[in-house]
């Protein structure tokens, strides 16, 4: 079972400069009874690299099995999604995620390329298959408006 409110461990978070305090508020979340907690390589406080993982990776020390791990990557190729999973891992100090997004879809075109023959979807695929990520998923945060009249135009060239 997951909690039905997650811990995002973004911008706010990385902003806590005090790593006791850091690790208190995810102790105390999971306390709470929260127990998904997302995380991105990208969700960092420069020049700290990957501040997210790091964080997260300390407090899955003791409970990994208790946690749904949620990350995201970035990079749009099959090759750079490997790498940066890799290194998400290392971080993260463990061996799979139950959940792995490829980060911020923008437009149709983005959608092209990663659904390209060396697109991070054939990435994702093969980590899920690998049983490195339990489920494998997309998150967006743009304004959806302008999809639907694309979407429209390219089905009706389809049909």
């Amino acid at each position: 079972m997951v909690s039905c409110i997650g811990f995002g461990s973004g911008t706010r978070f990385c902003s806590i400069d005090n790593e006791d305090a850091a690790q208190a508020l995810l102790e105390k979340a999971f306390d709470f009874g929260i127990n998904y907690f997302d995380t991105a390589g990208s969700y960092t406080r420069r020049p700290i690299e990957r501040l997210s993982e790091k964080r997260l990776g300390e407090f899955l020390k003791t409970r990994r099995k208790e946690i749904f791990l949620a990350t995201k990557i970035d990079p749009r190729d099959r090759d750079g999604a490997l790498r940066s999973v890799e290194t998400s891992l290392k971080f993260l100090q463990t061996d799979y995620v139950d959940l792995i997004q490829i980060h911020s879809l923008n437009n149709l075109d983005d959608l092209d390329r990663i659904g390209a023959s060396n697109g991070v979807l054939s990435a994702v695929q093969q980590l899920k298959e690998q049983k490195v990520a339990r489920f494998i998923g997309i998150t967006g945060h743009n304004d959806g408006a302008p999809w639907p009249k694309r979407c429209a135009a390219t089905t009706s060239t389809l049909s």
